[in-house]
This record gives C-alpha cells, structure tokens and sequence, in this order.
C-alpha cells in the first residue's frame, strides 16, 4: 500500500530595505620633405637663385612667398598700412651668411617658415640673422626648424638679435636643434622686451662653441596656455638658462615647459625673480653632469647683485627640480602653494642630501578642504615630515633625515564612499565602492577596505591621528571580517559577500602614485560608514513527502521514495521545529495515528526525522498524534552560504495495518514553525 504524507508549512520572512597645430599641405609638400633630406646640396642660396617678383601682397591671407634670401630681403623692405602687420611666407629652405644684409625688422612682421628650414652657413658665430631696433614691435616667426646634419650651426645672437628696443616677440612651433653658436634668444635687458611661445617648440642647444643661455635680455617670458616646450642646454660659455635682471618667467594654463641642462643655474643675475606656474600648467627642470659645459652645481637662482626666487604655483600645478650633479644650493626659494598637484625637489643618488645647500619654505595660500603634507625619501623608502601644512613651513636637510628626495603634494581624498546592502536569497552582501576624486594627477590607486562588526577606534572624531592610526592596526581581534585592496584607478568596488544580518562598520581609504614622483604614494584619510544587513528567514520544506509501505511493522529513510531536503536560503540561522498534524479529507478511516500500539490492526506510529547533511546530527519527531502536545527539539540550519544549511527530511515508525480489504491511503497536514536561531 501507498501512503501519502502532506505538510503544510507557515513561514514568517521580515525583509527590510532598509581635444596640433597643422599648416595644411605645406608640411607635407615635395620642399618640405626634401629640406630633411640633404644627400644632394640644397641650391637656393642667394649666390645660386636669382630673386624673381615676390608672389603675394603681404596680408595675412596672401603673404609674400619667400624661396632664398634675396626674396627675403626684398619682402622685408616692404611698407605696410599703418596698424597692420607684414606676413612673409617661405616656400623653401633658406640658407644664409653672416655677411649678408638687409636682415633688419623695423615693422610688426609675421614671419611663417611653412615647416620649412633657416640654415646658417658660416664659420662665424657673431653675425646676426635677423635684428631689430625699433621700438613698440609685435614680431612672430613660427613653423621654422634651425639646424640640421649639413648645416648644424647658428648664430650666436640667436632668432632675432634686439639692439635698444622694446619688442614683444612671439614664437610659435619652432625646431632648434643648433651645435655651435646655439644660444636661441638674445634681448637688450630692456624690462619691456617680452618673449613669448606658442604652440609646440622644442630647443636643443649641445656644443662646445659660442654658446649660450636659453634665454638672455627677455625680462619676461610667457608659456601660453596649453603650449609645450622642451629646452636640452649643454653648451659652453654662459653659466645660466636664463639671464636678466627681475626674471619673470610664466607658465600659462595646461602649459608645459620640460628644462634639461648642464648649466650651474637656472636664472642668472635675476634680481627679484619669479617663476609663475598656473592652473594645471607644469614646470620640470633637471640639472646633469655635461659634455659641453662641465660643472658640478645646481642653483635656482644666483644673483650678483642680490634678491630673491620665488616659486607660485596655481591649482593642479606641478613643479619638478631634479638634479644628477651635486645638491641644490644658492638661495633658498620661497614657494607659494595655491592647490599644487606637487612640487618635488629630488636627487638623482640615492645617499645624496637634496636639500643640503638650500631650505625651502613653502607657504601654502589655499583654503581647500585637502590635506598637504611634506613627505620624503631615504634608502628606507617613504616618510612622513608634515602630515598637513598649515601656514608656511621651512624644510631643512635635517628635517627630512638627509633624504635624497621631497615632496610637497595634496594628499588623496575620498569623495565619498557608496555602500548598499542587497539580501535576498541565497544573497546577503555589502557593495561598496569609494567616489572617484580626480583631482591628483593619477599614476596608480589601491583602494583599501576593512569591514569589521566593531567601531574601530574610540572617541567621535575620525580624523584624529589617533583614530586614524587605530584603524590602520586593526584585525581580526578587533572585529575585522574582511580587509581587501582593489589595484586600478577606475574601478574601486568590492562586494562582501555571505554577511550574517547585523551592522556592520566599512572603512575605506586610497593611495595614489603622482605621474613623475615615483616612490610615492599618498594615502588619503579612512572614511567611515555605517551599514545594515537586514535579516532575511527563508526555509524551504518539500510540502509532501511519499514512502513505500509493508503489510506490517517498522518503515524507515529506505522507504521514503525521494531524498527530501529541508534548505535554509537566508542569512540567519534558523531553527526547525515540528508543531501540529493534522488529518485530512480523504485519508482512510480505516488508519489511525497513536502514539503507542500492541497488537491491533489499523494503527499508525508516525515520526518525522530531519538529519542535517554535514554533521549528520538528527532531530525525530513524534510519534506524531492529532491533537496532541509534545515536547521537541528543533533543527538548527546554519545561513545559506554554510554547508549545514541543508538537513534530509523522511518519515518512519511502524504500523499494523490490515492489507486484506486494499491499499489505504492516509493524508495529513504538518504544520512546521521556522524561527530565527541564535548566532
């Protein structure tokens, strides 16, 4: 005979929610390609090409269209209507001598190269390529390269040689790459003249002749905003890259201006000088040991007649000062630090004093919610001086124990910090990532989490070195569950996962790298939050359960025809307890349940068994009477993510039932509390 076996079960679930310049097809015209390629002598010197009628009118639109140097002198001597501007193109490289006149700019002139070459060809380095003496000039030369493997020499009064003037010369895509005679600008020292660079320029000045600074007699000298220039010095003769009296040098927004040299100093007889580095703009200069010019120090400034060096760098600037000769020295620099990304100051060796010749002081001007701290470096690796400046602070070789490196840097911040809690079943997690806070020049992010069950520091104030450093030390002793770290700069999330209902403390805090700063990182503050994972009881409990009967006597898990499981899908632990049976329509009146039978025909004993899985602990219940109150002990399932959550469910007893009239079919109701159990 068959018997069917029903349950029906009442659960009870709580769910809280809780963007180049480009000259168009000139550049890449037949003249240009072949100004770079010098296997046959270029033939348009003045000697070789008779001087043919200037093309154009001299507009900006139509500029007169210059191919040797006779052009070139016919072109300069035109006049203009007053207020406008005299524009010369060249259509081909030019390649001049020091002899030759008739070079003098006496009008605001635009002179556009088209990607094309100026060459000089002469032994002698003091003639003048071009000059002026006049007065109130705007002159631009742009889209001009200087040298080259045939003619790889200059003059050495440079671009344009200034006599008693006041000029505002502009620059703008220039390629100089000039051995002798190879210093590019030469000015008067007039305080009016101005030196301008637009666009992409790149300076390499390397030879052991005439040479020079990188600039001399422009008092002030503009890095537009978003140029790029790149200056290598190692030539002979002057001990400086710049050289006037109250230099002020200007880096325009999103500017770079990269100085690699050889000289002793960076700015020469500078008075009062200022470098001006502006919003996101970046100022590098790195001193070696030349080929050219031999000489052992590294100075930012050094004036003969006294005077200062001021450092003022804006928001998200940068300033690097490297040095591979002997440590900075000179006169000590004050920095003004207005939001700098960082402003480093490092020595090539390792067992070298950066700071031995000189004491920064760094004055900080904003009032910004960042921390700024001076870190340093030794052969021990990273150390904290400062963990926030406030005011102005000095920073002396002692102070940093003699290391080889620092920095001043705004320290990583975490914006925010999103954590959600998400239960359902067979899910009880934390998702948690930290807002992304781009204001540092990124090279690298770890973002660290810890999630204890604890607060891990005492006191209210987070921000406390205290409590800080409390965090930084805390395990597993103190509550901590889990500590992961994320490596990469975009994406910061973490899921915990399988997390018990309760509350829980997230802590969360970055360390970043600086582009051009290695051996740093910067960790920013741990930020706290709260989170609650609410709990969720879900039990799941076949609702029948069949099994095979024999005429008489004992029935056990053999004869149950399916495993049958009891499985806990929730994040608490649960206990399973038997309450109330119950018969049902349709069950024979032929079977009765009891408790206890002797020999009489059409009895039932009927027991219940739950046995859990992975530790093979069982709970009986029963014998299962109609009506009847018992005592039982509950099956206790561990959370879902547990291999205890899973316990077999099966029917046994014995029964005396008589087969002679059929099979007799019984039918009941079971009626099984589920209640959360204790952690």
């Amino acid at each position: 005979m068959k018997k069917i076996f029903q349950m029906v079960l009442t659960i009870f679930c709580l769910f809280v929610f809780g963007r180049i310049y480009t000259y168009a097809d000139e550049l890449l015209s037949p003249s240009s390609e072949s100004s770079s390629n010098f296997s046959t002598e270029i033939q348009n010197t003045e000697e070789e090409i008779e001087s043919l009628a200037l093309a154009g009118n001299g507009t900006e639109s139509n500029p007169y269209q210059v191919s040797n140097v006779s052009d070139l002198q016919t072109a300069l001597a035109k006049p203009i209507t007053s207020g406008n501007a005299l524009y010369i193109q060249l259509v081909s490289d030019i390649v001049y001598r020091g002899n030759d006149k008739n070079k003098n700019i006496n009008k605001n002139t635009v002179l556009d190269g088209a990607g094309h070459y100026i060459l000089y060809n002469d032994t002698s380095y003091d003639q003048s390529l071009f000059e002026t003496s006049a007065d109130n000039l705007n002159i631009t030369f742009k889209n001009i390269k200087y040298g080259n493997t045939t003619y790889p020499n200059n003059s050495y009064w440079g671009m344009l040689f200034t006599i008693n003037s006041r000029i505002n010369f502009v620059v703008e895509n220039i390629d100089w790459n000039i051995k002798n005679g190879s210093q590019p600008f030469w000015g008067d020292s007039n305080p009016s003249n101005t030196l301008t660079f637009k666009g992409r320029n790149n300076f390499k000045s390397a030879g052991d002749k005439k040479g020079g600074e990188f600039v001399e007699g422009f008092s002030t000298i503009n890095f537009s905003d978003d140029s790029k220039t790149t200056v290598y010095n190692d030539s002979t003769d002057s001990d400086a890259v710049f050289w006037c009296s109250k230099q002020q040098i200007n880096i325009g927004k999103n500017a770079t201006l990269d100085i690699t040299t050889s000289k002793e100093t960076l700015i020469q007889d500078g008075g009062d000088a200022q470098i001006n580095v502006q919003e996101k703009g970046r100022f590098s200069c790195k001193f070696f040991y030349g080929s050219y010019y031999k000489d052992s120090g590294a100075k930012l400034i050094n004036s003969l007649i006294g005077g200062s060096i001021t450092l003022n760098f804006s928001k998200d600037a940068v300033g690097i000062f490297r040095t591979e000769k002997d440590s900075f020295s000179g006169k000590n620099p004050t920095i003004n630090a207005t939001s700098p990304d960082y402003i480093l100051f490092e020595s090539s060796a390792t067992n070298k004093s950066i700071l031995s010749g000189i004491t920064p002081k760094f004055i900080r001007k904003d009032s910004d919610s960042y921390n700024y701290p001076i870190d340093y470096l030794t052969a021990s690796g990273q150390n904290h001086f400062v963990s926030n400046v406030v005011g102005s602070q000095n920073v002396s070789a002692s102070n940093i124990q003699k290391g080889y490196s620092v920095i001043y840097a705004r320290a990583s911040r975490i914006a925010g910090l999103d954590a959600e809690s998400k239960v359902a079943k067979d899910l009880s997690i934390i998702e948690a990532q930290v807002k992304q806070d781009t204001m540092n020049q990124l090279n690298s992010r770890k973002t660290s989490y810890k999630l204890a069950t604890q607060k891990l520091y005492s006191g209210n104030d987070i921000t406390q070195d205290t409590s800080q450093n409390s965090i930084d030390k805390a395990t597993s002793a103190n509550g901590v569950i889990d500590s992961p770290i994320v490596n990469g700069s975009n994406d910061s999330m973490y899921v915990f996962k399988n997390l018990l209902a309760q509350t829980y403390y997230l802590y969360s805090k970055i360390d970043e790298g600086r582009s051009s700063a290695s051996g740093y990182t910067f960790a920013s503050s741990w930020i706290e939050q709260v989170v609650q994972v609410q709990p969720l009881l879900l039990v799941t409990i076949p609702d029948q359960i069949e099994f095979n009967s024999i005429q008489s006597g004992e029935f056990g898990k053999s004869d149950n025809l399916n495993n049958y499981v009891v499985i806990n899908h929730g994040n608490v632990p649960a206990n399973v307890d038997f309450k109330a049976i119950t018969t049902n329509p349709g069950c024979s009146p032929d079977v009765s349940l009891v408790d206890k039978f002797g020999d009489e025909s059409g009895k039932l004993v009927l027991n219940l068994t739950a046995e859990n899985i992975a530790s093979a602990k069982s709970e009986t219940w029963g014998p299962l009477v109609e009506g009847k109150q018992m005592l039982s002990n509950p099956m206790k399932l561990d959370p879902f993510w547990e291999q205890s959550n899973q316990a077999s469910l099966y029917v046994n007893g014995k029964h005396s039932v008589t087969m002679s009239s059929g099979p007799k079919v019984v039918n009941y109701s079971i009626k099984v509390e589920v209640l959360q159990a204790s952690t």
